[in-house]
């Protein structure tokens, strides 16, 4: 039991703790991811154009999702081949994970890693 969150969660040594969650508490999941069209409790704002390049447009997206986008992409790449929700969708790194993470639930976090390209190569500017 969290004493915290006053929830219980169940270990799984493939996956980590996951939450266990009554019917009234999935009710809470309010809010539905446009990438991964999950239900989940917040959504993070995720700026299409990177805000250090410039861009004020932003797209409400789970945090997976937007943990994810980060981890694959620089800010340059996300600034100049993928501003907008097709494009990011299209991409087919992108596009396999979204099929993973689709029919994940959603009451525990999956961090994302950086790519090796990425890591080798820097976040970019």
């Amino acid at each position: 039991m969290c004493a915290r969150l006053g929830k219980e969660f169940r270990y799984d040594t493939r996956i980590g703790p996951t939450l266990i969650l009554s019917k009234r508490d999935m009710a809470d999941f309010k809010h539905t991811c446009p990438l991964c069209q999950r239900p989940v409790p917040r959504l993070t704002a995720h700026h299409l154009v990177p805000k250090s390049r410039g861009g004020r447009i932003t797209l409400d997206i789970c945090a997976d999702c937007h943990g994810m986008i980060h981890a694959l992409f620089q800010n340059k790449t996300l600034e100049r081949e993928l501003c907008t929700v097709e494009a990011l969708t299209a991409h087919p790194e992108f596009r396999t994970y979204l099929d993973w993470i689709s029919k994940k639930p959603a009451t525990r976090r999956y961090r994302a890693k950086r790519s090796s390209w990425t890591r080798k190569r820097g976040r970019g500017s």
